[in-house]
């Protein structure tokens, strides 16, 4: 583990650095990021009311965001519907970030939101299409990787590639 403190676990810090930079420094897209951060972290450890929580800051502090942070945002919304059990609802959130993603260039975010939307297509039980969806995630995602050169951070796609893989399996099974 190297010492890296996981998701969950960094809600305290989350929670502190938000407080710093509200009263040191508050930048709206600053402050709308880590907000949207530890949205993410609140909804690993479980708290579902605290990441719609800081969801809605993320959204109060940066009234127009930016294109990947407007998609960060509808992926942490999706995940919590999904974690809420709405699956219809969260797959069309994955879907509209998966298109905004892909129309801004945010090649990674766009595999993201792929993954995200067959897995909330799975969960809703549409296997046929979640399968289609997750196929087109990993065509994607090798697009993407092809087109990192070797030694510049290839492999560290790797374990999101075998994370994407293991859905589509599920998915099949």
């Amino acid at each position: 583990d190297g010492g890296m403190v996981g998701l969950p676990d960094a809600v305290p810090v989350l929670e502190q650095a938000l407080q710093r930079y509200t009263t040191q420094c508050p930048d709206g897209h600053r402050l709308a990021q880590t907000s949207l951060v530890l949205g993410q972290a609140e909804l690993a450890a479980g708290d579902r009311k605290a990441a719609r929580a800081a969801l809605g800051r993320s959204k109060r502090d940066a009234p127009s965001p930016s294109p990947a942070l407007r998609v960060e945002q509808a992926l942490l919304e999706g995940r919590i519907l999904l974690a809420e059990g709405k699956a219809g609802p969260a797959a069309t959130l994955f879907r509209k970030a998966a298109v905004m993603a892909e129309l801004d260039g945010q090649r990674a975010d766009h595999v993201t939101a792929l993954e995200a939307w067959g897995e909330a297509r799975a969960a809703a039980g549409s296997l046929r299409e979640a399968t289609s969806i997750l196929e087109r995630a990993e065509d994607t995602f090798d697009e993407v990787v092809l087109g990192v050169p070797l030694g510049e951070g290839r492999n560290a796609d790797v374990g999101a590639h075998e994370a994407s893989t293991r859905r589509l399996i599920d998915v099949y099974l």
